[in-house]
C-alpha cells in the first residue's frame, strides 16, 4: 500500500489518524518541540486508521528525544518530521 505525507492539525491526540490530513510532497519543517506531520499509509484526507504501530512508536520516541524518527540505520527514511 502507498505512503503519503499527512500534517499534524496541532490539537487532536499525536497518535489518532483523525488528527491528521494529507499534504502534497514532502512537508519543510524542522525543530523539535511538536509533532509536524508523518509519512504513514495512504488512507485518502486522512492516513489509515489506526496508526501503525511503528509510526505510534517513532511517534513516542520523537516526543521524548525531540529528534525526527527513526534516527537509525545512519541515512534512513524518516517518517515522522518535529517543528518549533
Amino acid at each position: 500500500m502507498a505512503r503519503s505525507w499527512y500534517s499534524y492539525n496541532g490539537t487532536g491526540n499525536v497518535l489518532a489518524s483523525g488528527s491528521y490530513n494529507r499534504i502534497s510532497g514532502a512537508p519543510g519543517c524542522t525543530g523539535s518541540s511538536t509533532i509536524c506531520a508523518i509519512y504513514s499509509l495512504n488512507g485518502g484526507p486522512l492516513p489509515v486508521s489506526p496508526l501503525s504501530g511503528n509510526i505510534q512508536q517513532y511517534i513516542n520516541n520523537a516526543l521524548a528525544t525531540g529528534l525526527s524518527q527513526p534516527q537509525t540505520p545512519i541515512g534512513t527514511k524518516q517518517y515522522v518530521y518535529l517543528k518549533n
